[in-house]
């Protein structure tokens, strides 16, 4: 369902989508690159059960090193459908659904991946957010429509 609603907005509201997605998993890849405890702490369940300390160590070297890859790779895609969203959307629309998907993708993988909670107060302001970016992007739509009816 939720793919249906990005497959059906605009592609600058897509592209915006996107790279606020991508910025928010650069941001969990870093994490889980950068942050010594992150990998060892979700994957001990299965340290003492199939590895040595030593090759536990290793792969989680290795998947730091693998997860350090996809936070550039996902930078790279970030700057991608960020810069294409620029072109199709005013600069403020493709600045703001940015940030704000990226705010929001961030807390839902904190949630999933590493456990956080969030306040009620963080929900509030989160709604808030959302409908601020619902009446920017209707208002712009509703501008450029009779912009387009003035030519």
């Amino acid at each position: 369902k939720s793919l249906g609603l990005i497959v059906g907005m605009s592609s600058g509201n897509r592209n915006a989508v996107l790279a606020g997605l991508f910025a928010s998993l650069a941001s969990v890849f870093g994490k889980m690159a950068m942050d010594s405890d992150v990998l060892p702490t979700k994957l001990n369940f299965i340290s003492s059960s199939l590895f040595s300390l030593e090759s536990f160590n290793m792969m989680i070297w290795i998947l730091r090193g693998i997860c350090f890859g996809l936070m550039l790779l996902s930078n790279a895609l970030m700057l991608n459908f960020f810069t294409k969203s620029m072109d199709q959307l005013p600069t403020v629309n493709a600045i703001v659904i940015n940030s704000s998907m990226n705010f929001f993708f961030t807390a839902v993988f904190g949630i999933l991946i590493f456990g956080e909670i969030l306040p009620w107060k963080w929900w509030i302001g989160a709604v808030c957010v959302l409908s601020g970016i619902g009446l920017i992007t209707s208002t712009s739509k509703k501008k450029n429509e009779s912009n387009l009816k003035k030519e």
